[in-house]
This record gives structure tokens, sequence and C-alpha cells, in this order.
């Protein structure tokens, strides 16, 4: 965006243009409603995944972490026996699924 102050009908008031706009808010919007912020919004951590870090999603302007799975196989029933762990798992790796090989369950 670029500043109204520079419009060619302020060339030669830029510098009262600029201090109105300082106040513009607080003087006179809040005065119309008192609900108004002035305050600028903060910058978003990201605006789309892709300013995420890996396994991480953005939502509403957040990283936020993906899910992750885990999946834990015995080798007898009862959670006896070997163990065998599989994860983490993410959607974003794998979005149609896999299918994970499990020696011992033939």
């Amino acid at each position: 965006l670029v500043s109204m102050c520079k419009h060619p009908v302020f060339a030669e008031k830029k510098a009262l243009c600029r201090d109105a706009m300082e106040t513009y808010c607080t003087k006179h919007l809040r005065k119309m409603n008192p609900k108004v912020k002035c305050d600028p919004e903060p910058e978003p951590e990201c605006l789309f995944d892709l300013h995420c870090p890996t396994h991480s999603v953005c939502r509403q302007g957040t990283c936020t972490p993906e899910p992750d799975c885990f999946v834990e196989a015995y080798t007898q029933p009862g959670f006896k026996g070997t163990e065998l762990i599989f994860g983490p798992i993410y959607r974003s790796d794998r979005p149609t699924g896999e299918i994970f090989k499990l020696g011992w369950m033939g």
C-alpha cells in the first residue's frame, strides 16, 4: 500500500498530512465508535503452511504443530511379547495412508 500523503493533492502539505494521519484514529474514529482499535494488529506468523516448519500448519496466522501418530504392534496378544513402534507418522508425509509389513503376522 502507498500512503495517501503521497497523493498529488497533498504535495504542498505532506508534513501536515502525516501529522493528521498519526492522530486520525484516536481523535476522530474512536469518538465515533469507542470500540475502534487504533493500534496496528501484530504481523501474523504465517499466511500459508509453507511459511511454517516441517510438520506444522498455518492456522489463523499461527504455525501449529501437526498431530503425530504412533502405532504400537506386539507379537503376543494382550500387549505382550516383542513390541514394534512405527512413528511418528504425519498425514502430510502419507496423505493416502501406508501399509506397514509386520513379518511375524504373516
